[in-house]
């Protein structure tokens, strides 16, 4: 059954427990509706009867499965936000995690800065440890691409040209 954004799945269940003992009824399952392969399960919960619902009747249990999704929608929302949040985690972790399989130190340290916008501490937060030596080539480039407008003035070239030349 589909309601609102939600996707529930319901078997029926001999053994549900209630109170002292053991009743029939169904275990469900709660997924958003956009999860086609029910890889995320939201929720799960039993309807007994004599608890839940008053009997198997197909009318009845969806009564009560939407009664669960209405009471519990904000609850389930806050859940399905975190369930999104992860997966877009995920994905920016496969992602990071393919461009180092893929480029060399100097070059990934040049991509994290210079076209993913990263802080030296994000970098780490994500689990990347560049050695000294690459991470002071970095500070370098970052400082002549910073001085890129002081180049091309005339003093500032001839006092660097003098003090490489000494």
């Amino acid at each position: 059954m589909n309601y609102r954004g939600y996707h529930i799945t319901s078997i029926y269940d001999s053994g549900v427990e209630r109170g002292n003992g053991i009743v029939e009824g169904y275990y469900c399952e709660v997924f958003r509706s956009d999860d086609e392969d029910y890889s995320n399960k939201l929720d799960d919960f039993c309807l007994g009867i004599g608890y839940e619902i008053s009997d198997l009747n197909e009318d009845t249990v969806d009564k009560a499965l939407k009664q669960y999704i209405d009471n519990n929608i904000d609850i389930l929302n806050n859940i399905s936000y975190e369930s999104k949040t992860d997966r877009y985690k995920n994905i920016i972790q496969k992602a990071l995690d393919w461009f180092s399989e893929h480029y060399e130190s100097k070059e990934l340290l040049d991509i994290l800065h210079e076209h993913l916008d990263m802080t030296d501490a994000e970098i780490d937060l994500f689990g990347f440890d560049f050695s000294d030596k690459e991470h002071e080539f970095m500070q370098i480039a970052k400082f002549w691409k910073s001085a890129k407008g002081i180049w091309k003035k005339p003093m500032f070239r001839t006092a660097v040209s003098l003090s490489v030349m000494q």
